[in-house]
């Protein structure tokens, strides 16, 4: 069965779907002579293409994923490659990238970078209504690698071919449907290819994978899991004056106290013991708001200093959570 997730990254305003290919999966490449298609594939070192062949049925005719790989074929066959579905929710449309990387240490000690291709697409786009949907209800994935030889440019290396479980396919066909409808819920008038285009380039660093790695199921991709000795609270018992509540009565009535300036009666007395209509203090209520609660009527518990709990927990330090031990806090896989 073939492994694949899905992670989200708001940040990014992208959704992802990312397939494994592992190196077991390799086959011979689709490509028996050369991929001759448009200037940037053939111009560029590494690049990225989804195209239909030539062919009688669907299985011949694809789509299929093409990675153009100069100068490295040695050091990415055998090795293993994702392949991640990118829906980009930009402000000026939205933007389907089709990334294929290439776990290569060797590729990153040479180049600097790991190996990574990408090839874009735009919603509104004739090829792209046509290609992704064909693309989406493959029973296989085909990914095609080429590289330039000495004989012809861009002749075919090997491939990699994987099943697409359903439930994937599910995902995928409702991450491109949210993404039309996104797209085309923008007024024609606004949209713009170049800007979204910008948008990516300003949240994707150059020099940051856009293929994000699969969440770890134990932590959820938080890096940190419930502290199983106390039970996430902190603490190991719940405090027996407030029982848990993290405050306690306070010593005044319902929040007020007596005023002082005129002992409750709300008026203020003068000399030869006449008395002033009201006290200004209390406005001639006779009582005012307690220091202590500033009239809550509750005050902090100082027997947990409004924790609720005593005793510590030795095991996470009162934090109620520990490094996850399955991803040693990375929160990735």
């Amino acid at each position: 069965m073939t492994k694949w997730y899905m992670v989200e990254n708001e940040a990014r305003h992208m959704q992802q779907v990312v397939l494994c290919l592992p190196p077991e999966d390799q086959v011979p490449s689709r490509v028996t002579g050369s991929l001759i298609h448009g200037a940037g594939l053939m111009r560029q070192q590494w690049a990225g293409v989804t195209l239909f062949m030539d062919g009688e049925t669907p299985e011949q005719s694809g789509p299929f994923v093409f990675s153009k790989a100069n100068n490295v074929v040695d050091l990415i066959e055998g090795r293993p490659t994702k392949v991640a579905f990118s829906f980009y929710h930009f402000r000026s449309g939205g933007v389907l990238q089709i990334f294929v990387y290439v776990d290569s240490p060797e590729v990153k000690a040479r180049a600097g970078y790991p190996f990574i291709t990408e090839n874009t697409h735009w919603p509104e786009n004739e090829d792209t209504k046509k290609l992704i949907p064909a693309l989406l209800d493959r029973q296989d994935l085909d990914v095609c690698f080429v590289a330039d030889t000495q004989s012809a440019p861009c002749r075919g290396q090997f491939g990699l071919r994987v099943t697409i479980p359903d439930d994937c396919r599910v995902a995928l066909k409702s991450q491109w449907e949210a993404l039309q409808k996104h797209h085309f819920g923008i007024p024609a008038s606004q949209r713009s290819r170049q800007g979204a285009m910008r948008q990516f380039e300003s949240e994707n660093p150059m020099e940051e994978n856009p293929v994000l790695d699969q969440p770890c199921p134990a932590c959820s991709g938080k890096g940190k899991s419930e502290c199983e000795q106390c039970g996430g609270k902190g603490y190991l018992d719940e405090c027996n004056a407030c029982h848990g509540d993290e405050t306690i009565s306070c010593t005044c009535e319902q929040g007020e106290t007596q005023c002082p300036e005129c002992a409750g009666s709300g008026q203020k007395a003068l000399l030869f013991g006449l008395l002033k209509p009201a006290c200004k203090r209390c406005a001639g209520t006779g009582r005012i708001i307690h220091a202590d609660c500033q009239g809550k009527g509750v005050v902090t518990c100082t027997k947990c200093s409004g924790k609720g709990m005593v005793d510590p927990c030795p095991a996470c330090s009162t934090k109620g959570s520990r490094t996850c031990a399955e991803c040693a806090g990375t929160g990735r896989m």
